[in-house]
């Protein structure tokens, strides 16, 4: 899945690349994942489980994470 084809599914959401995102795993001392290319924080959605559902109905790889604050978060194929 390219990015623009993502973002037009999850248009009100901030799509970001993991390779982009060091400092949030390196924060949460997590490490990197190599599988997955995109991350989208809850925080920076529209509405979280709008997003989830949308990643769903596409039937895009994906998996729901929570950080060392709690939040959410999700990895993206």
């Amino acid at each position: 899945m390219n990015y623009n084809k993502l973002q037009s599914i999850i248009p009100n959401d901030e799509l970001h690349y993991t390779a982009d995102s060091e400092c949030f795993f390196n924060d949460n001392e997590l490490s990197m994942p190599t599988d997955y290319e995109y991350i989208v924080f809850s925080e920076t959605t529209d509405y979280f489980p709008a997003t989830i559902q949308a990643l769903v109905d596409n039937n895009i790889e994906h998996v729901v994470l929570t950080d060392e604050w709690n939040l959410d978060y999700i990895l993206i194929k």
